[in-house]
């Protein structure tokens, strides 16, 4: 599974933001999302879903990139993607 960086910045606009995205599998079987996300740095936020099926967190995980990757309206800038 793919792990995701995102990064949104706009010194105009004072927009310094990262977002990682980890898909993982846990030992019972289970799918998981970890989400890490805040400003440029600083530590930031965690968060981790668990899923029961690879096609449930994937439905989740396309949601969050194309919320991220269209994110003008909401925060003025986009997310891009770094490798």
């Amino acid at each position: 599974m793919r792990d995701y960086r995102l990064k949104a910045i706009d010194p105009e606009k004072g927009i310094y933001r990262w977002y990682e995205i980890k898909c993982t599998r846990d030992l019972f079987g289970s799918w998981s999302l970890i989400l890490s996300f805040g400003r440029i740095g600083q530590k930031g936020k965690t968060k981790f879903m668990l899923f029961d099926s690879f096609t449930e967190m994937d439905k989740y995980l396309q949601k969050i990139l194309r919320k991220r990757l269209t994110s003008h309206t909401r925060i003025g800038c986009n997310y891009i993607l770094v490798d």
